[in-house]
C-alpha cells in the first residue's frame, strides 16, 4: 500500500512538473542546485532533491524538444518548408 501512494505521490509531482514553464524548471532546478552544495541535507535528503533535478531536466529536455520539432524553416512568403 505504501509503494501505490509513492507512485500516486510522484505521478502528482510529474503532473506539477508538467504544468511549469522551462524557466519555472530551470530556476528551481538552481535551488536544488544550490541546497545540495551547500552540504547541510542527509545523504537522504539529497538523493530526493537528485531525484527530483533529474525528473525536471526529463520534463524541461521533452518541452525544448517539443517546441524545436514545431519550430520549421519559414519561406521568404512566410508559409512552412517541409523538412526532407
Amino acid at each position: 500500500m505504501a509503494q501505490k501512494d509513492e507512485t500516486k505521490q510522484k505521478t502528482a509531482e510529474e503532473n506539477a512538473l508538467q504544468e511549469m514553464s522551462v524557466e519555472e524548471l530551470f530556476a528551481r532546478l538552481e535551488m536544488q542546485i544550490a541546497d545540495m552544495e551547500k552540504g547541510e541535507l542527509s545523504l537522504e535528503e539529497t538523493f530526493q532533491k537528485y531525484e527530483e533535478g533529474v525528473r525536471m531536466l526529463s520534463v524541461m529536455n521533452q518541452k525544448i524538444d517539443d517546441v524545436e520539432k514545431r519550430l520549421q524553416i519559414l519561406n521568404e512568403d512566410g508559409s512552412r518548408e517541409e523538412e526532407s
